[in-house]
């Protein structure tokens, strides 16, 4: 048996963009950086539905969250005619982690 499931948690590095498809259907794409000891990455992430409204609406650049989901890898050709390749997150559940304010 296959396994495609990723964990992961991080802080969204600009506003998520929510937007919606010809048939009304809620999309919102996110990009999220991962601190690893001495190492960064940067993430792309896609959610649907209505967790792509709460994404959208409810989280900001600099927002804490967790990910759980798979990844989807895709090629694609760009004008030019050179082929690209990528790979991003298909987020089925997003964990907003707020801060506690001090005292």
């Amino acid at each position: 048996m296959d396994i495609n499931r990723v964990f992961i948690s991080g802080t969204l590095t600009r506003e998520p963009e929510l937007s919606y498809t010809l048939s009304n259907n809620p999309v919102c794409r996110m990009n999220i950086i991962v601190r690893d000891n001495n190492r960064i990455n940067f993430f792309n992430v896609v959610v649907f539905g209505k967790l792509a409204e709460f994404c959208g609406n409810k989280l900001k650049k600099d927002s804490k969250i967790v990910i759980e989901g798979k990844l989807k890898f895709s090629t694609y050709t760009i004008k030019s005619g050179e082929k690209r390749r990528s790979v991003e997150i298909i987020a089925e559940k997003v964990h907003h982690i707020e801060k506690k304010e001090e005292k």
